[in-house]
């Protein structure tokens, strides 16, 4: 393809904000799940089995297009239990609903200073529920986001009005200052990845002490800890100060609270007359897309979400073969191979540190690929009933979740992702890297040694992670201590200064630059995945010299996997997406990806022969040598 064809042409679907790399990957990866789940439906397999279920929740969903009638009247009963509130102890209560919005979201994980339990985390940050109604605390903050603010305001009002509640406009009002205060008192982003800021252990009688105000005995009980002992805090004086709030405000206020919420979190289930506004809504100013998603996706968006286990169990039996298996595995060992050369190699590292480092390699799992088990389902979850459905299974699987406080993780725990999601993860408390096959498809399709390790990136990145500015915090046995000496962390530090002061000059839009607070963790994960790619290519290459040539178009195997990187990373906008995206995301915008991260790494001036006179050069000593 010519030079910028790509760019040029590429077209943004009209349910997503940008096109990219990974993104056109997963819409690929949709079309595949999609035919998996027509041939499930086609099966007509036995109750209880993966297959019926995904079949039955998937046409559970296309029923109604989304609509659920016994949603609809849960939305009522809710709103009349609302309405009954006398107590701040029922609030809480209520909060604990998976379809309410809290103040705060409760979770079981690993300690991060005892990694061989689980303990109950208290967290702002948390998925099925949400504390604010707008995405983010600069929403409520922020000078250019006052027109998002005033279209909040004016759905807020109008939900009110539509569902009968009188004095909607000075309920909305109320709300979005009761909102802003949770919001001012929140952390911003790079509070929120401090490892380290982010570990307040403390017993359950503290917590209460801590952050009086809120019924946290009502509430964690709702949700499944019965008897709980300790706690462990994230964001700890954001959580103190909405509890704090939560005993100032009036309860009115609060009860308005919940009923909005309840309403516009129960959406997608809804009549045409709730519905429509809030999707409206939603997707101008949440999804920033211009159209809600055609309603195969959507139902398959849920069967993802919940029934994630089974529809992966489908995937691989028809997508991931023994071959594929085991060049992942394969994969996985050259990364890990790399690693211990970089580790070797590395000149911030003091050797008693590198001793240590290659201690903590030892003790990684790399989890590539698929797993070989699966969370089972509770047998009477799943019906032809979409909303009853959808709230057996998030209850059954917090209830399991909980049971699991005080005991380790299991095993073969993949964290968050699934074989078919285009994404991968690091858990630096679990010693685990989680990479799914989707995520290295093109590799493991190619028999091109460029494109096999240019994809092999993503394992690299995930252990970059475990070595960066977070990741680094947790020692070989996964423990979240100081383990480095002072030398090593006076050189490390150093060189994240350079790179801190090279995303600063980042512009992806005229006037507006990157904060490397924010972004530090994801860049340093892609620098350090670069290299560990390219010194596994270079192993490679030194045991296969015959595959050292060029192809077709002339390029050199070195040349072809940065390209392959760089198109890795191509990416298009919708009108305003990328600002939205830079407010809010860890990852720097894919051209920053790839140009901010190669103009880092010796070998890509070896490759282009780039000079001083060339737009990237950066002078040896300028670039960071992590």
């Amino acid at each position: 393809m010519p030079k910028g064809q790509w760019l040029d042409t590429a077209q943004v679907p009209a349910d997503r904000a940008f096109l990219s790399g990974p993104n056109v990957e997963a819409v690929e990866t949709g079309k595949v799940l999609e035919r998996i789940i027509r041939d499930a439906i086609a099966s007509e397999s036995p109750p209880g089995t993966p297959a019926w279920r995904v079949a039955t929740l998937y046409q559970a969903y296309l029923q109604g297009d989304g609509a659920s009638f016994s949603g609809q009247q849960r939305v009522k009963d809710g709103l009349a239990e609302i309405s009954s509130i006398a107590t701040r102890e029922q609030v809480a209560l209520f909060m604990a609903d998976p379809f309410s919005h809290s103040i705060v979201g409760a979770y079981v994980w690993i300690d991060p200073g005892n990694p061989s339990r689980r303990e109950i985390t208290i967290d702002q940050e948390f998925f099925h529920q949400g504390a604010l109604g707008l995405p983010d605390r600069d929403a409520y903050l922020a000078d250019d986001k006052v027109g998002m603010r005033s279209a909040y305001r004016d759905y807020v009002a109008d939900t009110f009005k539509r569902i009968g509640y009188d004095g909607s406009q000075g309920r909305a009002n109320a709300i979005v200052r009761f909102e802003t205060a949770l919001a001012a008192a929140m952390w911003d982003e790079a509070r929120r990845r401090d490892r380290t800021l982010n570990y307040t252990p403390m017993t359950f009688e503290a917590l209460q002490a801590y952050a009086p105000g809120f019924d946290w005995v009502t509430f964690l009980d709702a949700m499944g800890a019965t008897d709980p002992r300790s706690v462990i805090l994230r964001q700890n004086s954001g959580v103190q100060a909405a509890a704090r709030l939560v005993g100032e405000t009036p309860l009115e206020v609060l009860k308005d609270y919940l009923a909005f919420h309840w309403v516009n979190n129960h959406w997608t289930y809804l009549q045409p007359d709730l519905r429509i506004p809030a999707e409206r809504f939603f997707l101008e100013w949440v999804a920033r897309v211009g159209e809600r998603s055609p309603a195969e996706a959507r139902a398959r968006r849920t069967i993802t979400q919940h029934l994630g286990g089974d529809l992966a169990r489908l995937w691989v039996d028809a997508n991931f073969p023994r071959q594929d298996r085991d060049r992942s595995e394969a994969l996985g060992k050259a990364l890990i191979a790399a690693t211990r050369s970089w580790l070797a190699d590395a000149e911030w590292l003091d050797e008693q540190t590198r001793a240590l480092s290659l201690k903590k390699l030892e003790g990684f799992t790399l989890k590539i690929g698929a797993p070989d088990r699966y969370p089972s389902v509770p047998e009477d979850a799943v019906s032809d009933d979409l909303y009853q459905s959808v709230r057996a299974l998030i209850l059954a699987a917090r209830m399991n979740e909980f049971r699991g406080v005080g005991t380790p993780l299991p095993p073969e725990y993949w964290y968050g992702i699934q074989p078919y999601t285009v994404d991968a993860a690091n858990s630096p408390d679990q010693r685990a890297l989680t990479v799914s096959a989707a995520v290295i498809r093109r590799a493991l399709e190619s028999n091109d040694p460029a494109q096999w390790f240019a994809g092999g990136f993503v394992v690299g990145h995930e252990i970059g992670h475990s070595f960066d500015d977070q990741g680094a915090k947790f020692d070989p046995d996964g423990v979240l201590r100081p383990w480095w000496s002072t030398e090593t962390r006076a050189r490390y530090d150093a060189e994240v200064a350079k790179l801190a002061e090279q995303i600063a000059v980042w512009e992806p839009i005229p006037g507006a630059v990157m904060k490397p607070e924010q972004v530090m963790g994801e860049a340093i994960g892609d620098l350090i995945g670069m290299k560990l790619a390219e010194q596994a290519l270079d192993e490679y290459l030194a045991d296969h010299p015959e595959q050292q040539g060029t192809d077709s178009n002339g390029f050199t195997v070195k040349q072809r996997f940065f390209l392959a990187y760089a198109q890795s990373f191509r990416t298009v906008w919708k009108p305003g997406a990328l600002r939205e995206y830079m407010a809010s995301s860890y990852h720097p915008p894919g051209e920053f990806r790839v140009n901010g991260v190669v103009r880092n790494i010796d070998g890509w001036y070896e490759a282009f022969d780039i000079r001083p006179e060339h737009p990237l050069y950066l002078a040896a000593e300028d670039r960071v040598r992590l």
